[in-house]
C-alpha cells in the first residue's frame, strides 16, 4: 500500500506529458505550465519515496488496558490516549482480518459500519458496541488483549464471539 500513492501520481503525470504533447496550437500555450506541473509530480513522488520509511519508522500504536478502561493511541496522529467506552460493548473477540480488504489498509481506517486502528498484521480484537458499530484494534497479541479487556469488563456484560 505505501507505493500505491506515487504511483497513481506517476500515472497521472505520464498521463497528462502524453496529452502535451499531442497537443497542438493554442493548446501549445498551455506546455508552460506543464513544467511546473511535472515538477510538482517528481517532487510529490521523490518526498512520498522517502518519507514512506521514515513514517513506517515512527508509527506505532498503544494500547493500554487500565483498571479504569481502555485506552489507545495511534502515535504520532494522537498527543494523548484515547479513551474507548467499554460500557457500550454487547460483544467482543480476538479476530483475524483482511486489512486491506476489510478496512482499505493499515492506519486509522474507517469502514461500513466502524472503525479500525491497526499498524501491522492481521490480528487483533473486534468490540461491537450496542449502537450497531465496531472497532478493530490491530494487536500481534489478540488473545492476551482480548482477555485484558474481559477483566475489567463486569462478568455477563459482554458475547463471545461464536
Amino acid at each position: 500500500m505505501l507505493w500505491s500513492g506515487p504511483l497513481i501520481v506517476a500515472v497521472v503525470f505520464a498521463w497528462a506529458i502524453y496529452q502535451s504533447a499531442t497537443a497542438s496550437g493554442a493548446q501549445a500555450d498551455a506546455q508552460t505550465g506543464l513544467g511546473r506541473l511535472v515538477g510538482l509530480g517528481v517532487g510529490t513522488f521523490v518526498f512520498t519515496l522517502l518519507l514512506g520509511p521514515v513514517l513506517l519508522r515512527i508509527v506505532k500504536l498503544v494500547t493500554e488496558v487500565r483498571s479504569d478502561g481502555l485506552y489507545v493511541r495511534f502515535y504520532p496522529v494522537h498527543l494523548s490516549f484515547k479513551p474507548i467506552a467499554l460500557d457500550r460493548v454487547v460483544k467482543l473477540a480476538a479476530v483475524r482480518y483482511r486489512p486491506i480488504r476489510q478496512y482499505g489498509g493499515w492506519g486509522i481506517r474507517r469502514a461500513r459500519g466502524g472503525k479500525a486502528y491497526n499498524v501491522k498484521g492481521d490480528k487483533g480484537v473486534r468490540l461491537d458496541f450496542d449502537n450497531g458499530r465496531h472497532l478493530l484494534i490491530g494487536s500481534q497479541q489478540p488473545d492476551e488483549l482480548e482477555a485484558a479487556i474481559r477483566s475489567i469488563i463486569p462478568a455477563g456484560h459482554v458475547q463471545t464471539d461464536s
